[in-house]
């Protein structure tokens, strides 16, 4: 049996769709880093592939670009880390959260990889126990909306929710959004940058009808809206959603946020005051979230990227390691080793990958 080593990241996968391959995880602590002897003493013995997630946190992999195995990185982030298309380049595909991002990956942007090891792979829906229906639970909430807000990071989600707040009744709650969504009649979501956040599938995926953004990145092309859920409108929003985005404020912030308001009233209260509408629109979401995006889908799709990924793509990468390093890694590394105090581990640990050398953990 081959040895999968799967380091961080979003992990709703389901191994046991993997049967062809001992799955090894490992989480990744803020402040540390992993090279291939730390892979190979994990796994307790060298791993046939690699599969490091996007943990929102610094470049964790180091020396990857000699790894002697087919290697994955799977990217979330890309809408607020523009790092990460330069360090995807060192492994041989990648899984790419946002559509609209791919190309930032390939040689149509300037990279290394061809577009076939580039592939959209979108958020996706809780897994379920088997057969478990369409959730009825009482209502307690009209609307509810389950995340963090904070004026400093997430500066529109906030002052929308405090415009929207004083028209409509809503409900906030933070930690395991599971047992809250179903007992909403709607849940609210905002994506600050434009980006097809988890909570569209995790709220549909749960039995609830939601109220999403119009975004770009692939939603309209897997949900229909008035079908599977509403949509508003938020100007300015899809030309947000670009690595390192200015933060909103002033002006700009103010015009955003009061427009989404005007607009999310509006499509709140037409939902609410048609409850077979909302009924049908929960059951058409609940449907195709069970046809298309559970953690089952997500893994079939993976277990076909690891069977197209050939040894011979590890050797041919090893031949131009110094080349991807040079390229797209050294300025990265250099940078974040900058980012960090004179005394921080993870200084000298970049100044070392910068120059090709494995430092020790």
């Amino acid at each position: 049996m081959k040895t999968l080593f799967w380091i961080g990241g979003p992990s709703r996968f389901e191994t046991k769709l993997l049967p062809e391959w001992n799955v090894v995880r490992a989480e990744i602590r803020p402040g540390t880093f992993l090279t291939w002897a730390d892979c190979v003493k994990l796994c307790r013995g060298e791993p046939d592939a690699v599969l490091a997630g996007d943990s929102s946190l610094p470049p964790y992999l180091l020396g990857v670009e000699d790894f002697p195995c087919p290697t994955i990185f799977y990217a979330v982030d890309t809408h607020i880390h523009s790092w990460l298309p330069f360090y995807g380049q060192a492994f041989d595909a990648c899984l790419v959260s946002l559509r609209d991002h791919l190309p930032l990956f390939t040689r149509a942007r300037g990279g290394r990889l061809p577009a076939e090891r580039v592939l959209w792979h979108p958020p996706c829906a809780p897994s379920l126990p088997e057969d478990e229906e369409l959730p009825e639970l009482p209502k307690e909430w009209d609307c509810l909306f389950v995340g963090t807000i904070n004026p400093e990071t997430t500066p529109l989600r906030q002052r929308f929710f405090e415009l929207l707040g004083k028209r409509i009744p809503i409900a906030f709650r933070t930690g395991n959004y599971r047992p809250l969504f179903p007992r909403a009649r709607l849940v609210i979501n905002i994506c600050e940058k434009g980006d097809l956040n988890f909570r569209v599938f995790e709220s549909m995926g749960c039995g609830t009808a939601l109220l999403t953004p119009c975004i770009r990145n692939g939603q309209e092309e897997l949900f229909r809206p008035g079908v599977h859920m509403q949509t508003y409108a938020i100007p300015g929003l899809v030309e947000r959603c670009v690595p390192d985005a200015p933060t909103l404020e002033g002006s700009m912030l103010e015009s955003m946020a009061s427009v989404a308001a005007d607009n999310a009233e509006k499509a709140i209260r037409e939902i609410l005051s048609d409850e077979p509408r909302r009924k049908r629109m929960v059951r058409a979401a609940w449907d195709e979230i069970n046809a298309h995006h559970r953690p089952s889908h997500r893994t079939l799709a993976l277990r076909n990227l690891l069977e197209a990924l050939p040894p011979q793509l590890a050797v041919e990468r090893r031949k131009k390691a110094a080349d991807i390093r040079g390229r797209y890694l050294r300025f990265m590394y250099l940078l974040w080793g900058e980012s960090f105090p004179s005394d921080h581990p993870l200084r000298e640990a970049y100044t070392l990958a910068a120059q090709g050398k494995l430092p020790r953990p």
